[in-house]
């Protein structure tokens, strides 16, 4: 296994009208050394109890009254039923050029790996995300750490989400920065290496 120190995000999007998906790479780096991202990841751990009317809190009552003996107070009751949010928010910055961003055919709309401006690289971002759809059904992968085809818990399938993107004319003409926070759809761990006996 190799631990992967960089964030790849692969958009399918339609961005050329052709009726056919572009599998848009986009390496996620930091500085103009092309050193490691900076990446956040957590769960969100959200226990949704229903719908008013379901039944769910009648549910709720009796367990805490079973719980608890019935005798009154403040006390916690947590369930653990297997909701949750995997989350990874993923910081870059680097120069135009010099990783894949797009499917690297080398044309815009669906590649600007080579474009010479940091605000045609953000134009292409940000045309996959407008265009395509991205949700449970799929249409996006995050790569990073162990979450890679040769890690321990293979890609992610993820919504993006909240991206952000700058350019500062004046102090760093030739970087964009940005972040963007991914929620995992999928976490089974059985693409992984690991799992599949590579390793």
């Amino acid at each position: 296994m190799t631990v992967q120190d960089h964030a790849i995000l692969t958009l399918h999007a339609d961005v050329d009208g052709d009726g056919s998906k572009e599998a848009g790479k986009f390496e996620l780096r930091r500085g103009s050394q092309q050193s490691p991202f900076e990446t956040e990841s957590g769960i969100e751990m959200l226990q949704p109890i229903g719908a008013p009317g379901s039944g769910s809190l009648d549910t709720i009552v009796n367990l805490w009254s079973t719980l608890s003996g019935g005798e009154p107070g403040r006390k916690d009751l947590t369930l653990d039923l297997g909701a949750g949010q995997h989350y990874v928010e993923i910081s870059f910055a680097h120069a135009p050029g010099d990783v894949q961003w797009g499917d690297g055919s080398g044309s815009l709309p669906a590649d600007a790996t080579h474009a010479n401006h940091p605000l045609t690289q953000e134009a292409c971002l940000l045309w996959y995300l407008l265009v395509g759809t991205y949700d449970s059904r799929g249409g996006a992968t995050l790569e990073y750490g162990e979450w890679h085809e040769d890690g321990a818990f293979g890609p992610l399938d993820v919504v993006p989400m909240q991206p952000s993107l700058s350019w500062d004319a004046g102090e760093q003409q030739s970087e964009l920065s940005g972040s963007i926070r991914c929620r995992a759809t999928d976490t089974n761990p059985g693409k992984g290496a690991a799992t599949r006996g590579v390793i």
